[in-house]
C-alpha cells in the first residue's frame, strides 16, 4: 500500500505540474563537441505525446531500458515519457519510477561530465523524486540543481536538494518556475556578488573568473523554459555548459552566437 500511495502522489504533481523543461532530441557530432545543425527536429515536433512514444519506440530496438519503458508507455506521464524519449541517461530513473525502485536511477557523478563546476542532474536518484514546485525535481528543479553547482563551484557545499528546500522556504518559485529573485537572496544570504550581465559580456566574466546562471527561453536546450549553469570557455572559447537536464548538452561545447538568441537574462556570481 505504502508503494502504492507513493507513486500515486508522484504521478498527481506531474499530472498538473506546468511546462516541462527538457532539450530538444536532435543529432550531434561529439567527437568535435558541436552541433550537427542540420536535419534536427523542431521543437514543436516535440509538443505532442505520440512523438515520444515514437521516438521511444525507435530507440526500443537498441536500448532495453527503452524497450521496458516503451511496454509501460500508456501508465506513464507526458513529462517523463518525454524524458525517457529524448535522454537516453535518464531512463534509468524513469524505470526507477515505473517499478517503485529508486535505487535504479543513476546519481551525477555516474555521468562522468568534465567540467570546471561540478555535475548535478535533475534527476539524480538523491533528489529527482522529490516534490518541487509543480512537480518534481526530475521535471521541475532545474533552477535549484543550476545554482547548486555555481555554490558548489565556490567553496558553499550544497545540493540541488539543499538549494530547493531554501527556493521553497524563501518564496522563490513563481508560475511553477524558479523566480529571479532567488539572485538577490544569493547575494545576501550568501555574501556574493551576483550581478545581471548582457550577454555581450558572457565571455568577458568567465575570463575573470566568475561563473553563470543562464535563464533559457524555447531553443537547443528546452522547448519552455529552462536555467542552465555556465562554468567557463575551452580553448577555442566556447561555452561550457552544464545543463542539469541533458548530460549530451554538457558533454558538448556551444558556440555563443549559436545560442545568444536563446538567452533571457544571465546572472554572473562570484565572491
Amino acid at each position: 500500500m505504502k508503494k502504492f500511495l507513493r507513486r500515486l502522489f508522484l504521478l498527481v504533481l506531474l499530472l498538473i505540474g506546468g511546462g516541462f523543461l527538457l532539450a530538444t532530441h536532435q543529432e550531434y557530432k561529439l567527437g568535435n563537441k558541436d552541433l550537427t545543425l542540420s536535419s534536427s527536429p523542431s521543437l514543436g515536433d516535440l509538443d505532442q505525446r505520440e512523438t515520444y512514444v515514437n521516438l521511444l519506440q525507435e530507440e526500443a530496438s537498441q536500448d532495453p531500458d527503452a524497450e521496458k519503458i516503451y511496454q509501460q508507455k500508456e501508465v506513464l506521464p507526458d513529462k517523463l515519457l518525454k524524458l525517457a524519449a529524448c535522454e537516453k541517461e535518464a531512463r534509468p530513473f524513469v524505470l526507477g519510477f515505473l517499478e517503485d525502485k529508486p535505487s535504479l536511477a543513476k546519481t551525477s557523478q555516474d555521468f562522468s561530465v568534465d567540467s570546471p563546476l561540478p555535475y548535478y542532474a535533475q534527476w539524480d536518484r538523491r533528489w529527482g523524486y522529490h516534490a518541487f514546485s509543480r512537480g518534481i525535481m526530475a521535471t521541475h528543479g532545474c533552477g535549484p540543481s543550476s545554482i547548486a553547482m555555481v555554490l558548489e563551484g565556490l567553496g558553499i557545499q550544497t545540493d540541488p536538494d539543499h538549494v530547493a528546500s531554501y527556493m521553497i522556504e524563501n518564496g522563490y518559485l513563481k508560475d511553477g518556475y524558479s523566480s529571479w529573485e532567488v539572485f538577490d537572496g544569493l547575494a545576501r544570504d550568501y555574501s556574493l556578488e551576483v550581478a545581471s550581465i548582457p550577454v555581450d559580456q558572457i565571455q568577458d566574466q568567465l575570463n575573470q573568473g566568475a561563473y553563470l546562471v543562464a535563464s533559457l527561453r524555447r531553443g537547443n536546450f528546452t522547448s519552455t523554459s529552462h536555467m542552465v549553469a555556465i562554468a567557463g570557455l575551452d580553448d577555442q572559447g566556447r561555452l561550457i555548459i552544464n545543463d542539469p537536464n541533458s548530460v549530451r548538452n554538457s558533454k558538448l561545447h556551444w558556440q555563443l552566437p549559436r545560442i545568444r538568441s536563446q538567452i533571457k537574462n544571465v546572472w554572473a556570481i562570484r565572491k
